[in-house]
């Protein structure tokens, strides 16, 4: 008989690692939650063939789109009387996309052999904690169906926010990166040229278009060397972000800019405060849902401090206090987190509190927006108009001394 080595979280959230000889990694899992244990990871000779399987298939796996898709129909499929094991079998049929139609499969296989869907789910790295945590909840309250649809909203609401912060970012940086290159291209290219067709003529030239001769000399010499530098200060960022401190140091400094560090805050508080809601309103403990929601989070910096809060709550802590104390959000979030507490309406609080956030956070975007292109194209503008009256200027000059 096979051994496998497991590791489980009892139900005071403790970690219990062991070593058992079991028919199949399902049957192990299952005689884990008889014992009211919850299998985190199964490792041994069943399970090493399972993650060949499963690796031979690429190093991408499903979209996240798909699983959502994938979510919502195995939601609708139960509600309409189809048991699991058929839902699966049905998805992975009709489902257009090789890879999810191959986690499909696994998953029916991994039901057949004993296993839950939540220990199932918990073998595909496209599933995250949080979606595992929903349906494990749902199993254990037979209602599986309202859970996944739950879980599929979440995976649509963080992509909402994703897409929403990426575009805030990505718009004024590509702005501003095509203001450069314009900048870049005619002290490069177009004013070495005119510069040629001035001092050709012999006449000393205006002040301003010697500025302009000058500062265009200077990028000329300095290009390739400008290049270097840029090149360096980004190895540099990309070595410090793979490190915790260089990590936390880059966390710290978006967080200060001005606009990138709100947008940043707004997003995070959003995204905690909506999925909290949902796994608090489907019954998964506060500790759970600290623990699958910190990787959501926009920045390390929040992942390291929701989870700082999350230890607190284990030691007998307050939601509210653990945020206080770990600086996790600002004072005013705590602080409806905790009437939330002592009302007994903490999911409605934490609804509102996305809510709220959210509205901030497409107010701040579309402000964005609005300042940053007439100030880049006012910019632009002073640039080019410069360059044009330093040359006319020169040119007038020196048609007015013949």
């Amino acid at each position: 008989m096979p051994r496998f080595e497991f590791v489980a979280r009892d139900p005071r959230g403790r970690t219990v690692r062991g070593v058992r000889d079991e028919a199949s990694p399902g049957t192990l899992v299952a005689d884990l939650r008889r014992e009211g244990l919850v299998a985190l990871r199964v490792s041994g000779e069943a399970a090493g063939d399972t993650r060949k399987r499963r690796a031979s298939r690429g190093l991408f796996g499903p979209r996240t789109a798909d699983v959502e898709l994938e979510l919502r129909q195995l939601a609708f499929m139960l509600r309409s009387g189809v048991t699991i094991l058929n839902a699966l079998r049905i998805g992975a049929e009709q489902c257009p996309r090789p890879r999810m139609a191959a986690v499909l499969r696994d998953l029916a296989a991994d039901i057949r052999e004993g296993a839950s869907l939540g220990d199932a789910l918990r073998r595909h790295r496209c599933f995250d904690r949080l979606t595992c945590n929903l349906v494990e909840v749902g199993e254990h309250g037979g209602n599986l169906d309202t859970v996944l649809e739950r879980a599929a909203d979440i995976l649509a609401r963080k992509r909402y926010l994703r897409t929403q912060t990426t575009t805030a970012l990505i718009y004024p940086a590509l702005v501003l990166t095509l203001a450069v290159a314009t900048v870049a291209y005619m002290m490069i290219g177009v004013i070495p040229k005119l510069t040629q067709f001035l001092t050709s003529l012999g006449r000393q030239l205006p002040p301003t278009t010697q500025l302009m001769i000058d500062v265009s000399r200077f990028c000329h010499a300095y290009f390739v060397d400008g290049l270097v530098l840029l090149a360096i200060v980004a190895a540099v960022i990309w070595f410090a972000s793979r490190t915790a401190p260089g990590r936390r140091f880059l966390d710290e400094t978006l967080l200060r800019t001005p606009i990138v560090g709100r947008i940043l805050r707004l997003a995070a508080t959003a995204s905690f405060s909506y999925n909290m809601a949902l796994l608090v309103r489907s019954g998964v403990r506060i500790t759970a849902a600290l623990g699958a929601i910190a990787p959501l989070l926009p920045l390390r910096l929040f992942e390291q401090r929701v989870h700082a809060a999350r230890e607190r709550v284990v030691h007998g802590s307050g939601l509210s206090e653990s945020l206080t104390r770990s600086r996790a959000f600002d004072g005013r979030v705590t602080g409806m987190i905790a009437v939330g507490e002592s009302s007994g309406r903490l999911d409605e609080v934490l609804e509102n509190i996305a809510e709220f956030h959210d509205d901030r956070l497409r107010d701040t975007i579309r402000r964005l927006g609005t300042i940053i292109e007439p100030v880049i194209l006012v910019v632009i503008g002073a640039i080019v108009g410069f360059v044009y009256l330093s040359f006319f200027s020169a040119v007038y000059s020196m048609a007015g001394s013949r």
